[in-house]
């Protein structure tokens, strides 16, 4: 499982805002950053690997407290399409704490895995006296990334900043 926490602590300024802020400001920045986080939810949606749905089905967008909202991807194999594997791991400097924990596989068979790759190869009309050689490339030399939380992450947080920039210096103009 993959996550990402979108949320306000890092901005000292707003943070002194929001000590003599109303309700209405803590929940206009909530919507600000739930707005982002569905930004940042559509933008994985669109940029998952498709064949069977199962990825771009498990991106999903959870309130975690006011103005914290948690992006994340429960299938097992999300990080390693995420970041790549073996010797084509690609892991984006803001990643790298988060990219870590999935270092070592996924604990599964190696049955498991030719069966998948035997799957994999039955949907794409590929004979399946291929999978094996296939399996055993992707051992040898692992999968490209393929990344969809990192441009969802970038997208989001884009949006985020502007967003809140913007109300920051609205907030002031009308103070």
């Amino acid at each position: 499982m993959i996550s990402i926490t979108i949320d306000t602590s890092g901005l000292t300024e707003l943070e002194q805002m929001l000590k003599d802020a109303s309700k209405q400001v803590i929940s206009d920045l909530d919507a600000i950053v739930r707005a982002a986080g569905e930004t940042s939810l559509a933008v994985a949606k669109r940029e998952s690997p498709v064949d069977q749905g199962i990825l771009r089905n498990a991106n999903n967008l959870q309130k975690v407290e006011p103005m914290s909202y948690k992006l994340s991807n429960n299938s097992p194999h999300a990080p390693f399409l995420e970041f790549g594997t073996g010797k084509k791991v690609d892991i984006p400097e803001d990643f790298s704490e988060l990219a870590i924990q999935f270092k070592g596989g996924n604990g599964g068979s190696f049955e498991e895995g030719l069966q998948a790759i035997k799957d994999w190869c039955n949907r794409k009309g590929i004979p399946e006296e291929a999978s094996y050689p296939i399996f055993i490339s992707i051992l040898n030399n692992g999968i490209t990334a393929k990344p969809f939380l990192w441009p969802a992450y970038k997208e989001g947080r884009k949006q985020l900043i502007q967003d809140v920039t913007d109300y920051v210096n609205n907030f002031r103009i009308n103070e």
